[in-house]
């Protein structure tokens, strides 16, 4: 019985770094797409200035999954920019 409280021990402690593993390649795999998603709209609207309001509401909810998965500042930057653009209704 021992032995196999030992395996089954042993099993689990190899696979927490295996999980850590999967869970940040997720997280970053998730924040590469959110990227991607605000980026497409800034340069699908950049030169108008102005973005329908369901893609505004799209890109701050696009927005704050990204930081909360700690984006960078460019997209905090073209965020913000986006934020001063006119609402389209």
């Amino acid at each position: 019985m021992e032995q196999v409280l030992i395996a089954l021990a042993g099993g689990f402690a190899a696979a927490i770094p295996t999980a850590c593993l999967l869970r940040a390649a997720l997280r970053e795999g998730v924040k590469c797409l959110l990227r991607s998603q605000i980026t497409d709209v800034y340069y699908r609207y950049k030169e108008e200035e102005s973005l329908p309001e369901y893609e505004r509401e799209n890109v701050d909810r696009l927005y704050e999954a990204y930081k909360a998965l700690r984006g960078n500042s460019f997209i905090e930057d073209i965020y913000k920019e986006m934020r001063t653009w006119s609402t389209l209704r």
